[in-house]
């Protein structure tokens, strides 16, 4: 098994931690990276909590145009009580879980719930999301716990046939030449809208990866250019 290439930033909200007020958070660790087509890599589902917990469920989508499930290790350190055990289906591109831990006390700290290995199939980039989260408190009442904003993960797939070798003073460098896929719709509405540039506009601030559409390891005002010319 080949692991995702890690030497893209992560964003500060893998990093470290991000509960502020919120009791537990559900993410996917990368956020962000690149890795090269038929090949597999493996993305982290990381739970935290501050107060104890008892029960996670989950939702997740991905393009199975681009991804396909080739396992998934869940941890029974977490969840040792499994209603629904991570299910997939590649033909809709779909993952669901539903599971519990039976220690006393509850689930309290932060730890891996469960590694999906996703194979490539094509070259492109290609969004790893939630669309649902529910943490329960290991409170006898089965409260729901608040929690954290989850984000979206972001792959870019590349041919290593395309691959050049470049000069930056005097460094050499990898440049990956990506198709015309590029990820500039930010939100994943569909559309290449205002509220694009404004997530750019943070990402550029912020220095975040996400928005490094020419790849070359930093968002800067070349990536902008690319998001102004997007359809």
């Amino acid at each position: 098994m080949r692991y995702l290439i890690t030497g893209i930033l992560l964003t500060a909200a893998v990093v470290t931690s991000f509960l502020g007020s919120y009791q537990a958070d559900m993410r996917l660790d990368p956020l962000e990276g690149w890795t090269e087509l038929n090949e597999v890599f493996v993305v982290n589902v990381l739970v935290e909590a501050n107060t104890p917990v008892n029960v996670f469920q989950g939702d997740l989508t991905f393009d199975p145009e681009y991804l396909t499930v080739d396992s998934i290790d869940y941890n029974n350190s977490v969840a040792d009580l499994w209603t629904t055990e991570p299910w997939y289906s590649n033909g809709a591109g779909t993952i669901n879980f539903a599971g519990g831990t039976t220690q006393l006390g509850g689930f309290i700290g932060e730890d891996s719930l469960m590694q999906i290995a996703f194979r490539t199939k094509k070259v492109g980039n290609s969004r790893v999301r939630f669309t649902d989260v529910k943490i329960l408190q290991h409170d006898g009442m089965g409260s729901d716990a608040i929690i954290a904003e989850s984000f979206d993960a972001v792959f870019a797939v590349i041919d290593s046939s395309n691959a050049v070798i470049t000069d930056k003073s005097g460094n050499k460098a990898k440049l990956y030449v990506l198709p015309n896929t590029t990820p500039t719709d930010l939100n994943g509405d569909g559309e290449q809208t205002l509220a694009d540039l404004s997530i750019f506009m943070g990402d550029l601030a912020g220095g975040n990866l996400r928005s490094d559409f020419n790849r070359d390891g930093k968002t800067t005002l070349a990536d902008l250019s690319i998001l102004l010319q997007a359809d």
